[in-house]
């Protein structure tokens, strides 16, 4: 049973190639840089969520964005 209820608008995807050593810095003891073509990827997405609700309550602010 759906306990929550959102919609998703003007999404973007950004991401920025790092040394995998720089990234490897940042991360905790055990986890390992994922690489693609030798490279760590950082990646960012922001979007705005509109028609939140939980279900069965009435809606909490109509829109707003979310990183």
């Amino acid at each position: 049973m759906p306990v929550l209820s959102m919609g998703w608008r003007r999404q973007a995807f950004l991401h920025w190639p790092y040394r995998p050593h720089d990234v490897q810095a940042l991360l905790p003891p055990g986890l390992q840089a994922d690489l693609f073509e030798g490279r760590a990827w950082v990646s960012l997405t922001p979007f705005v969520m509109s028609t939140v609700r939980v279900c069965g309550m009435p809606m909490i602010p109509d829109t707003f964005p979310e990183t």
